[in-house]
């Protein structure tokens, strides 16, 4: 049995290929071709843009697969959790949430679905150039008149999220207000051919470089591993989703961080100890000197007593191991040494599995 799994190509494809790579599964992508090779013989991958991968996964030609919040959103997928049920009736009510903002609800699109519902697997923050969210956001040229929604009554806005912006745009209660697709290039658009743009946009960089400035935030969006229901009920599927997703998880958890080893005499280990960050707490053992066969030597040390010159604290030398974000290490380190940390040792980190 194999699990067809959709991946996005474009902008996110090769974030998505290293993220595989420290979960474990190495791909490899012909040239002109969209069926990556990968080490897993349970395995089928198809790229595909983003905006496609939910419609596939919810009409069941594919198992499962990577795509945007956003285009989950634009698709008009019934979004449930892994523990909930897929077969219910859709939500009867189109209206927004209570409090409307950039965190859009599955729900406020159900009256013009185009697919059905869709299992969320597993939630993966990260992006093309960072491990965070990005934003769709309202943007207009610099010098525009235009300072918030309720000032697009009748204007033109460009974008690739057609059906989030009218949804947006009501929401504000924006009369007359014209959506029109975006094939790309849609910062360029503004403003010859639309008053306003809705764009996605992870720094602001490429909108600053094209003299626009930002309004507001329409959504806020991450990659999701989704899958079909069905394959979801499926318990070989649904198990292979699993291990997919604590993988994946993992790797993303491990972004950032470095493991930290090092010794310390048993005198300087308290002061070692509230220096370092933990997930539960340092991992602390004392430190065995097994003697060398054939040779008499100090037994002491075997018991993880100190040898002559060594501090004599109590219980010797320990190995002190913790794990740490990258940023904080630059300064860590020296900190540690200084309260007496010895043999430092700095190492990546592949996947952290909580």
């Amino acid at each position: 049995m194999r699990l067809r799994l959709g991946l996005p190509a474009g902008s996110m494809q090769e974030a998505t290929f290293r993220l595989f790579k420290r979960a474990g599964y190495n791909l490899a992508l012909a040239p002109r071709s969209y069926v990556p090779a990968v080490d897993d013989p349970e395995l089928d991958c198809l790229l595909l843009r983003a905006q496609e991968v939910a419609r596939y996964v919810g009409d069941g030609v594919l198992d499962a697969g990577i795509t945007g919040y956003d285009w989950v959103l634009e698709s008009g997928a019934q979004l449930v959790g892994p523990h909930e049920s897929a077969g219910g009736a859709p939500p009867a009510s189109g209206a927004p949430p209570a409090e409307p903002g950039p965190h859009e609800s599955p729900q406020a699109f159900a009256g013009t679905r185009l697919v059905g519902a869709l299992v969320e697997a597993a939630d993966l923050v990260y992006s093309k150039q960072s491990a965070a969210t990005a934003r769709w956001v309202l943007a207009v040229p610099r010098d525009s008149a235009i300072q918030s929604a309720k000032d697009l009554n009748g204007k033109r806005v460009a974008t690739e999220l057609v059906r989030v912006t009218e949804h947006y745009l009501a929401r504000h209660g924006v009369e007359g207000a014209r959506v029109e697709f975006s094939w790309g290039a849609t910062e360029v658009k503004a403003p010859d051919l639309a008053d306003a743009i809705v764009d996605i946009t992870e720094t602001g960089s490429s909108l600053r470089a094209h003299n626009l400035r930002i309004v507001d935030t329409v959504l806020e969006t991450n990659a999701k591993l989704v899958a079909n229901p069905t394959a979801w009920q499926e318990p070989w599927k649904r198990r292979k989703i699993d291990n997919l997703c604590v993988l994946l998880r993992g790797a993303l958890e491990a972004d950032a961080k470095v493991g930290l080893k090092m010794n310390v005499a048993a005198e300087h280990l308290e002061a070692v100890l509230e220096l370092l960050p933990a997930m539960k707490g340092p991992t602390v053992s004392p430190i065995v000197s097994l003697p060398r066969r054939g040779t008499p030597r100090d037994r002491r040390r075997s018991r993880g007593e100190p040898r002559a010159g060594e501090p004599e604290g109590e219980g010797g030398w320990h190995a002190v191991e913790t794990v740490a974000d990258e940023k904080q290490v630059r300064d860590l380190i020296p900190q540690l040494k200084r309260a007496g940390a010895q043999d430092i040792i700095e190492y990546p980190l592949n996947k952290v599995i909580p």
